[in-house]
């Protein structure tokens, strides 16, 4: 099963050079703003339900972290304007080997997002851990009009594919006593699965 992740106590932000993703003509704070972090788990957050996101906002938060092969990514909060704001994430497997992923050819989209979890325009889904292989990207667009309370997400990092299983079974330890399936059906599926996780361990 999958685990929620602490926030960690330090967070590096910095803004990006040479981001050339912007959708405003200019990128200028506060309503475009471009950080990078690179602590090993963290929390990033945009709005809250006492203090609602800014109208045409452009955020994106980059996370490359320096060793790390996977990060992974999920939502604790999620409520912004369905079809007109949108959050996207990408994946950048650059960072596999030390390239900084500045450059957007870089990085490849893994999912768009939009709508709410407090009024269910939104999937539950979004609560799922979104695992990206290198680094990991978060990019919120915002419309002039109807802003929420936005989201906050958390991350890890880790060497190993997350949730790895040894998939690798000794068929030869399975036999399969054909005459059950003549005489009961039944009994030929319990015996199979029977020896199935026998051979599992």
């Amino acid at each position: 099963m999958l685990w929620r992740i602490a926030t960690a106590d330090s967070i590096i932000q910095a803004p990006l050079e040479n981001e050339a993703e912007p959708v405003l003509a200019v990128c200028m704070p506060p309503l475009c703003v471009r950080f990078e972090y690179a602590t090993a788990a963290g929390t990033l957050q945009y709005g809250t339900p006492g203090a609602l996101y800014r109208a045409n906002s452009d955020y994106m938060w980059s996370i490359v972290i320096h060793g790390a092969e996977w990060v992974k990514l999920r939502f604790s909060l999620f409520d912004i304007e369905r079809r007109y704001d949108m959050v996207k994430i990408y994946e950048c497997t650059g960072a596999l080997h030390d390239t900084h992923c500045s450059n957007d050819t870089s990085w490849t989209l893994l999912a768009q997002l939009s709508g709410s979890l407090a009024d269910n325009t939104a999937p539950a889904s979004i609560q799922d851990w979104f695992v990206a292989q290198g680094g990991i990207r978060v990019h919120f667009t915002a419309d002039s009009t109807i802003q929420k309370a936005g989201f906050e997400a958390t991350w890890t990092s880790f060497l190993a594919p997350p949730e790895a299983v040894d998939t690798q079974i000794n068929t030869s330890v399975i036999r399969i006593d054909t005459s059950l399936t003549r005489k009961n059906p039944e009994s030929m599926l319990m015996e199979l699965w029977r020896r199935f996780v026998d051979a599992l361990q």
